[in-house]
């Protein structure tokens, strides 16, 4: 099978997976997601020990069709979704998760970094790069979170907070990152 033949198989077949899956998770009541990750791990399992689905493993999914299928679609889908008026009337607290919690986030992340690499296994490298590694890894996706407070019928204001936490979040990443890096290129 020729690359794109094996990536459109594979994909209309994940597609088609999932959309049993979410027919199953209605009837049983068991979350959506929990299924898709005890599916995921089953279907892993048997592709790696069965020889018939053995070309599976070839299959990867490429930053082409990340970027320019499925990202587009989950931006448009959480944008056009978000009424800017509710939006606004919440924008302290999706602010506070969105830039300081972030911000945060991210110098726990490098200084429990440092403390480690550099206590407990003898590698010295300055504290700032540490810190933009947490700043390149503090960024959440809270996909799984979203699609279980629909599930459950959370309160809508907390559905609305962590949709627009999570699209501000990316963006206060990148600048944050950017920032560190900026002053790691000005010290060396």
């Amino acid at each position: 099978m020729t690359d794109f033949y094996l990536q459109t198989f594979s994909c209309l077949a994940l597609l088609s997976l999932s959309m049993g899956i979410y027919l199953l998770a209605k009837k049983t009541r068991i979350p959506f997601t929990v299924l898709l990750v005890a599916f995921g791990l089953i279907l892993g399992w048997i592709i790696s020990h069965e020889p018939r689905f053995s070309f599976l493993l070839s299959f990867e999914l490429g930053p082409e069709m990340l970027f320019y299928v499925f990202l587009p679609i989950l931006l448009f889908e959480s944008g056009y979704n978000m009424r800017i008026k509710d939006l606004m009337a919440n924008k302290w607290s999706i602010g506070l998760l969105a830039i300081v919690s972030l911000i945060i986030s991210a110098l726990i992340t490098g200084t429990i970094m440092y403390g480690v690499l550099t206590y407990i296994f003898d590698i010295h490298i300055p504290y700032i790069i540490y810190i933009l590694f947490g700043a390149l890894i503090s960024a959440t996706d809270p996909v799984a979170v979203l699609a279980l407070f629909k599930e459950c019928n959370a309160p809508k204001r907390l559905t609305l907070i962590f949709e627009g936490e999570s699209l501000f979040n990316d963006g206060t990443a990148l600048a944050f990152f950017l920032v560190i890096l900026g002053v790691v290129m000005e010290m060396s």
